[in-house]
Parts: C-alpha cells; structure tokens; sequence
C-alpha cells in the first residue's frame, strides 16, 4: 500500500495523510486546543540580586492536537491582575523532551517593576501568566493564536537600578567580533519587535562588517543574522537580513555613526541616518566653530563646555545646517525629539555639561 503525504497551511487549517482511496484529515482545530497551564512559581530568592535568578516558572504544555514548534513566554504584570500593562519576562523555545519550565532571571523582572514606578527595596505583588507562541522558520506563524495560562501571583522584592530594555547585540570589526564589547539596539517598547540605536563605527569606518545576534553568543537559536543578499547596494536606507547567514553586514561603512531600526519579526535591517559627528554651535557667540561631542556607552552624546550665564546653542550633523536641532530644554531631553529637526535656537542659563540622544 503506497502512502502519500501533504500538507497544506492555509489560515488555522492543515491537511495530513491520505493512504489508498480512504482521506484522513488532521485538523487544527483551534476550538479543540487545550492552553498552557501555570503551575508554580517556584521562588529562590524573592529579594531580588543583580545577575542573580529570582525563581522558575513551571508548567504543563499546551495541546494543539498536532505538533507544532511553540515558544513558551513568560510574562509578568505588577500593577493589574487582569495583565493589562504585563511585560514579556523570558521565553522558552520549547520541543519534546524539555522540561517545561521557565528560569526567570532578576534583571528582566526587577526592570519591569522598576519601571513601573514600584519603589527599590519594597515588597510587592507580581501577577504571572504564560503564552504559547506557534512558531515558523521567521517567527510567530500568522493565523494561529497565542493560548493563554491561568495566572499566579507571587512576592518580589526589587533592587535599586537603572531600568534594562531587552537588546540585540551588534558584534564586528568595529570592535573585534567580541561580544563583550559590541554595542546593541534596543527594544524600548519591550515587546520584542522594533529595536534601536545608535552604533560607533569608530574613526576608520572604511571596510567596516557586522553581523546582529540575539544574545551575547553565535547561536542561531537565539538569533545570528547577516545580510541575506550580500549584493545589496551600499548605504540602502533598509536590507533583509538572514538567521545563520554566513555573509557579514557590510553595506555601512561611509560614516561613523549610524542610526538603525531593527524589525525582529520580519528581519528588517533600516539605516535611518548615518553621520560622523554631533557638534555643538553658538556658545557665547561663537556660530563659526562646532564644539564636537563624544559618545558613550549608554549611546549618550556629551561635552563638558564653559558657558555664560545665557547664550544661545544649537546641535547640528558634521558641522553642517543640513540637520540641526533647537527648540526648549525639555525638547532637548526627550529622545524621542532630539533627532528631529527644530529651527529653533535654545537658551541656557546655566554652566553644565551638555546631553543628549
């Protein structure tokens, strides 16, 4: 008897084996689906530590009634039971055999509770749930729906620290293929889709190469991407990237520094802009000479200046008017502006050093 397999993905549908003149169908049947289940959080140490792990989440997998490749994540909500304002925690890209369970490391919860406005060193109460994510070669598969845990509470107890955003890692010849001293964009919405930042190429940019990962190693189960045509042109303002790509990023290499929006869903590499310096223009008076600013490691651009007691300022790229900004203090220190252009010249009343981003 010759059996003849196919199967077609069409929406929530997939059609299995059919032997002889008798068709069988498996289905996926999203009615008939059974969600995770949350079965314990598992505490080692409610007062949390830095790089230290605040406990484990278990549970028992969902059933789809077919196999499916399913990453389990982790959330956790501080302020609501009903999860309204949850973030995503840690995820578990999970296969038979696992043990289905999720190690919660401290930095990402303490993060979410800090940024929550919950005070350091303060007990408090954190609601928990899991999802069941079905997974494709690129990511979530469209058309299936995440399945829902139940949700358990438990005690946690945050440190004093600046707040974490989840990040993707940008090794390559800028510093040395070493992951212990690349730079990351980073997702500021921490939901694990747009990523951003600001990148140092360094002065001698020239032949620059680079590749993204998804955690500080070259696994491509987390994440190894490179360019998946190594024949895009160079400075394209966006490239598709590939996971497990043998071919280095090396469209970029015409400025020291670069602006680049990651979309990890799609693999979507955006140059938003590229320049080789910030520079400051108009302290007390003088509108001829940029003071140039540096970076640091928090993507920060400074300059410790002497001012008088009121001078008008402006930043600008490459000692240029091309793209220049002004506008009020407040409009200064909002990142989400600082990168806008703004024909307004400032006033400062005081001597200090100068941020932004």
């Amino acid at each position: 008897m010759k059996n003849i397999f196919a199967k077609i993905l069409s929406g929530a549908l997939l059609l299995g084996a059919f032997a002889c003149s008798e068709l069988e169908h498996t289905l996926y049947v999203p009615e008939n689906a059974v969600a995770p289940v949350l079965n314990s959080i598992d505490v080692a140490q409610s007062v949390l530590v830095e790089d230290g792990t605040y406990g484990t989440a278990k549970f028992t997998p969902a059933d789809y009634g077919m196999n499916f490749a399913v990453q389990y994540v982790l959330f956790a909500d501080p302020l609501s039971s009903d999860f309204s304002s949850e973030k995503r925690v840690a995820s578990l890209n999970y296969s038979a055999g696992m043990d289905p369970q999720i190690s919660i490391p401290a930095n990402a919860l303490n993060s979410i509770l800090i940024s929550a406005g919950l005070p350091a060193n303060e007990e408090t109460e954190v609601n928990f749930r899991i999802k069941s994510v079905v997974q494709g070669e690129s990511g979530a598969v469209s058309g299936i729906a995440d399945l829902v845990s139940n949700g358990l509470s438990s005690k946690v107890t945050p440190f004093e620290a600046e707040k974490e955003y989840p990040k993707v890692w940008l090794p390559g010849s800028a510093n040395g293929w070493n992951h212990g001293k690349a730079q990351h964009l980073f997702n500021f919405d921490e939901d694990e889709v747009k990523y951003q930042g600001v990148t140092d190429f360094g002065e001698d940019h020239a032949s620059n190469q680079f590749k993204l990962t998804g955690a500080a190693g070259w696994d491509n189960e987390t994440g190894n991407w490179g360019v998946a045509d190594p024949s895009a042109a160079a400075e394209s303002a966006s490239i598709t990237l590939l996971n497990g790509s043998n071919d280095n990023i090396t469209q970029y290499t015409a400025n020291r520094y670069y602006h680049f929006t990651f979309d990890k869903p799609s693999l979507g590499l955006k140059m938003d802009y590229g320049f080789n310096q910030v520079g400051v223009i108009g302290l007390n008076g003088d509108w001829d000479n940029d003071i140039v600013m540096q970076m640091n490691s928090k993507q920060v651009f400074y300059a410790d200046v002497d001012v008088a007691a009121a001078t008008e300022f402006k930043f600008r790229l490459d000692a240029a008017w091309g793209t220049n900004w002004g506008g009020s203090m407040e409009d200064l220190k909002n990142m989400e502006t600082i990168f806008l252009s703004r024909p307004v010249s400032i006033v400062s009343t005081s001597t200090s050093t100068i941020l932004t981003r």
